[in-house]
């Protein structure tokens, strides 16, 4: 007797689930979204390979140098923009003591 119970009861609990699933509704359809594009066709010509930018540039730390020594300068071993080590020599001075 249980048994058909629950036989019974599964068999109803499958109608009732066939029957809401099959009720006819249309699926509902999701509204479509339409962009507007602007397309150009395509050119052939020469590829840029560098820019050019106005702008300002600035060095993180800045150091004033002092010479120990004073006389007149006869070789500068550096340019603006060198960059240098401790140690190394940056002019060479006349050492002629007038």
């Amino acid at each position: 007797m249980r048994n058909r119970f629950f036989s019974t009861a599964a068999m109803l609990v499958a109608a009732c689930m066939i029957l809401t699933s099959c009720q006819g509704k249309e699926p509902e359809t999701k509204e479509e979204t339409v962009l507007t594009v602007n397309a150009k066709k395509a050119k052939k010509k020469e590829l840029v390979l560098s820019e050019t930018y106005v702008g300002k540039a600035s060095a993180q730390a800045e150091v004033t140098i002092y010479p120990t020594a004073s006389g007149e300068v006869l070789e500068v071993d550096v340019k603006l923009g060198d960059k240098v080590q401790e140690g190394q020599r940056l002019f060479k001075l006349d050492d002629d003591l007038h």
